[in-house]
């Protein structure tokens, strides 16, 4: 606080600015602090006041406010605390509060809520879902919400639950979200076919099995059948050479030519000389 002349021989009380300080008698004007140096506040009344070691809070976001305010000069490592309006909040997972330091700092934003109070719980069970899956009743942005359909339902996708996330970036219709129901699991027709036709394989070949085991144990030997023969046919009684001892040796010694001629061997005709070899070794002779 600096004192400043009326011209009446009064004098008025008069406080510095940021970045300015009055001297220790506090009769002089205010002066501006030493380069890359500021006060903390106004009405700084010593040269001590101003130091280096501050940051400045930066601009307030859109739908959203600051403790202390936008460009409060304040001790680095000091905690600025952000609040946003009604309706808005700020990312999911995102702190609210940041600290305040010599660089440039950037505050969080502020998005706008999803509502999901339309979907009731009578309307989720219209739906088939499990209403309890559903725990909160306004969505942060980038929240994600995990809604589970009802025993014996899927959703579109073949899945038992359905993902939802919050975009509070975009207008307010973009910020509504609506459960898409789920849809009842449809018999596996394909399933059971393929389980009865393997049943039905397996069944044939164990009485395949079972029959060809019963083939060999109780199949018979080959069967002997005399069958007699027709009249027409009846078989030639062979013919029973005379013993030995009953013919004499003189017929036993004659043997039938057509025998002999099967006993004894061909002999060849003898060939005839080639007259014209015949020449040659006379004339070699001469």
């Amino acid at each position: 606080v600096s004192t400043q002349s009326t011209g009446s021989g009064s004098y008025e009380c008069q406080i510095c600015q940021l970045g300015y300080c009055s001297d220790s008698k506090g009769t002089s004007g205010c002066s501006q602090c030493d380069t890359g140096k500021s006060t903390l506040a106004t009405g700084a009344t010593s040269a001590s006041n101003c130091t280096s070691d501050y940051c400045v809070v930066p601009t307030t976001p859109p739908n959203s406010g600051m403790i202390p305010p936008t460009n409060s000069r304040l001790t680095s490592g000091t905690t600025i605390t952000l609040f946003c309006e009604d309706g808005y909040s700020v990312e999911f997972g995102t702190s609210k509060t940041f600290k305040c330091d010599g660089t440039t700092v950037f505050p969080p934003l502020c998005y706008r809520t999803c509502d999901v109070t339309m979907n009731t719980p009578q309307s989720m069970m219209e739906k088939n879902l499990i209403p309890g899956s559903l725990k909160v009743k306004t969505a942060m942005h980038r929240q994600m919400l995990n809604i589970s359909c009802a025993e014996g339902y899927e959703t579109p996708m073949e899945t038992s639950w359905e993902m939802y996330q919050c975009h509070g970036d975009g207008d307010e219709m973009m910020s509504k979200i609506h459960f898409a129901p789920c849809e009842k699991i449809p018999f596996p027709i394909l399933l059971v076919v393929c389980i009865l036709l393997s049943l039905l394989i397996v069944i044939i070949i164990i009485v395949s099995v079972v029959c060809n085991v019963r083939a060999r144990r109780g199949r018979p030997g080959p069967m002997i059948v005399d069958v007699p023969p027709s009249p027409g046919h009846m078989p030639t009684p062979p013919k029973r050479s005379p013993s030995p001892s009953l013919v004499p040796a003189v017929i036993q010694n004659i043997v039938r030519p057509e025998e002999r001629r099967r006993i004894e061997p061909r002999k060849s005709p003898p060939r005839e000389k080639s007259p014209e070899l015949y020449d040659t070794i006379a004339n070699f002779f001469k």
